[in-house]
């Protein structure tokens, strides 16, 4: 779906219902103008690194696989963990044996902290990554699918090597523009108050052609803007209400 129909806030919502005992939920994001090698694993690998880092010393001695030292000179944040910081190795000279070994030892990490756990990947803005970084995430969903290995991820559209070859079963759930009822009902939650709905809630939703992102914006600069304008009790009536409309995420 387009930027600010609401994936992400969607995507949220589903992994809110997921128990911690019944699924590891790494987060990870791609960004437009990050030249990151891998970018996509890069940020999974964070979102690992912080749960590594919650472990007890003697349970994370038995998480790490072989071929760390591997896996950290690729992805250095790794190296926060002073166990994963000590781990030595000697590195194949060939690149591409480097990467392999190194995407099993991502895989088998997450395997070993998820336990009985499904692991379950959440990429946000998949679309900015790179054919390197979606082929490597492709690679590690492969090495997990005898576990269930789930990934969800939001994009604009669905990637060319993730949809030409997919590691597992694909599921494109597009995100559409909201009908123009719910719009203006929406867009009635953030003005706050029933003289302003009556008066803008209409033409908000029009504006916005239903895009969930832009119609908060438009109709929280339109309730400010009417505030300002006319600093009465009944401009600010249901101010609070307004407040705490949340702004749907791409």
């Amino acid at each position: 779906g387009s930027s600010g129909i609401g994936k992400t806030t969607l995507i949220q919502g589903f992994l809110d219902t997921l128990d911690d005992d019944v699924a590891l939920v790494l987060r990870g994001r791609c960004y437009e103008r990050e030249t990151v090698p891998y970018q996509v694993i890069d940020s999974l690998v964070d979102a690992l690194t912080s749960a590594l880092l919650l472990q007890p010393a003697e349970r994370l001695d038995a998480l790490l696989p072989p071929d760390l030292a591997v896996l950290a000179r690729q992805f250095p944040a790794l190296e926060r963990v002073p166990a994963i910081a000590r781990a030595r190795a000697l590195l194949p000279r060939d690149p591409s044996e480097q990467r392999r070994r190194a995407l099993r030892a991502f895989a088998e990490l997450v395997w070993r902290l998820a336990g009985r756990r499904t692991p379950v990947f959440f990429v946000d803005d998949l679309q900015w990554s790179d054919d390197d970084g979606t082929g490597a995430l492709g690679d590690v969903l492969r090495q997990l699918a005898t576990v269930g290995a789930l990934l969800v991820a939001s994009c604009r559209s669905v990637l060319g090597s993730l949809a030409e070859h997919p590691p597992g079963r694909l599921i494109e759930l597009p995100v559409e523009a909201m009908p123009a009822d719910d719009a203006a009902s929406l867009a009635s939650a953030v003005l706050g108050s029933k003289r302003l709905a009556g008066r803008f809630a209409d033409t908000i939703a029009q504006e916005s052609s239903g895009v969930p992102g832009f119609l908060v914006e438009i109709a929280r600069a339109t309730r400010a803007g009417y505030i300002a304008a006319n600093p009465s009790r009944d401009s600010r009536a249901g101010s609070s209400a307004a407040q705490g409309a949340s702004r749907p995420r791409n």
